[in-house]
């Protein structure tokens, strides 16, 4: 079952690197959308089992799999992407945040 996201802010922070964000991603997704994690774990198998997935091209297309997955369980009026003053801090921000 597909909730939304109960908290706003960073999800990350700090950081750009594949290998940390990519897990932490997962980590919400498993929390409040478990069937479509599962979904795209069935979908990159090499993420568990390839010591140079982060490396591989495959990994920014599981990246925006997982993205695009977070954008759909953000609370109503809020949108989830990098904070607008700091591409490192990626959450769940107002849609207001975007307006200028």
């Amino acid at each position: 079952m597909k909730r939304t996201v109960e908290f706003t802010g960073a999800v990350s922070s700090g950081t750009l690197r594949l290998e940390d964000l990519i897990p932490t991603f997962m980590e919400v997704l498993q929390e409040y959308w478990p069937k479509r994690a599962a979904e795209i774990l069935e979908n990159y198998p090499e993420y568990e089992n390839d010591q140079d997935f982060f490396e591989d091209e495959i990994a920014y297309f599981m990246l925006e799999d997982l993205t695009n997955s977070l954008e759909e369980i953000a609370p109503p009026e809020y949108t989830f992407g990098s904070h607008p003053g700091d591409d490192a801090c990626i959450g769940f921000w107002p849609v207001s945040c975007f307006e200028f």
